[in-house]
């Protein structure tokens, strides 16, 4: 019933415990957060909590994570002025190279890339710099023989 890597479906938000867990991912990202901690957070055991997580919002909770961060990484990018560093660490990422190389993983192109793509096209915005990275990361798929694998 999740939405896979696009973030949390209708049933996480409405299921008390999951919702919790969606609330101090969203509002503490910079936590080092463990599958222990979220599971002690709401409750629940790390093996409960996971297959309740991941049943309902389509991914495991540090997999969730690490996409919120990048997200409200990329939001940022392309939202503000702010230097990659003081981004890295507002997403809860210790260095501009850490953050620069799971960014590169998830969007397939390099975070200055992203912004500067974003603010190439001011009148389409957010979603004119995501086709084209999307473009970008679909074609290297298709090069390489994974697109079918690729999440949307």
């Amino acid at each position: 019933m999740g939405t896979g890597r696009s973030g949390a479906g209708y049933a996480a938000l409405t299921d008390p415990v999951i919702a919790t867990a969606l609330h101090h991912i969203h509002h503490e990202p910079t936590r080092r957060w463990t599958v222990q901690d979220l599971g002690d957070t709401i409750g629940m055991s790390r093996t409960a909590f996971t297959r309740r997580f991941t049943s309902l919002v389509g991914q495991p909770p540090l997999a969730y994570l690490t996409w919120w961060r990048l997200n409200t990484g990329a939001r940022l990018l392309q939202d503000t002025d702010a230097p990659l560093a003081s981004i890295a660490r507002q997403v809860g990422y210790t260095s501009e190279y850490a953050f620069t190389n799971a960014f590169r993983r998830e969007f397939g192109t390099a975070p200055g890339r992203f912004r500067w793509l974003s603010w190439v096209d001011e009148r389409n915005g957010w979603s004119a710099a995501f086709r084209r990275v999307r473009h970008v990361r679909q074609a290297g798929a298709q090069e390489s023989g994974v697109a079918g694998h690729l999440d949307g």
